[in-house]
């Protein structure tokens, strides 16, 4: 072979090279682009999966806070009831202490 037949060799091959990396770059971009794309599908369905699930998390803290409420109203009323119950006791042993006290003063 001789130089001249190298250097067309040399230069088919560098043309190839160059075209095959031309080839190459473009597919990387088309696969960017596409992984790209997928990504923010991926990103907008998992946000509107969270905004979803948040939306729940409120409707239950919302309920639970109802519920919460209606127990401490009704152990209210009860504590009241027994507070309530409790003084009553009390003024009858109060009156029935100072009743016999009384009767121990006249006895004197």
């Amino acid at each position: 072979m001789d130089e001249n037949a190298i250097a067309q060799i040399a230069e088919l091959l560098d043309k190839r090279i160059t075209k095959s990396e031309a080839v190459i770059r473009e597919e990387l971009g088309k696969v960017e682009k596409n992984l790209n794309a997928r990504i923010d599908e991926v990103e907008k369905s998992l946000n509107e999966r969270i905004d979803t699930l948040d939306k729940k998390i409120d409707t239950v803290k919302e309920e639970l806070n109802e519920r919460i409420d209606q127990v401490e109203k009704s152990l209210n009323a009860r504590i009241d009831e027994v507070e309530k119950n409790l003084n009553a006791r009390i003024d009858e042993v109060e009156k029935n202490l100072n009743a016999r006290i009384d009767e121990v003063e006249k006895n004197l």
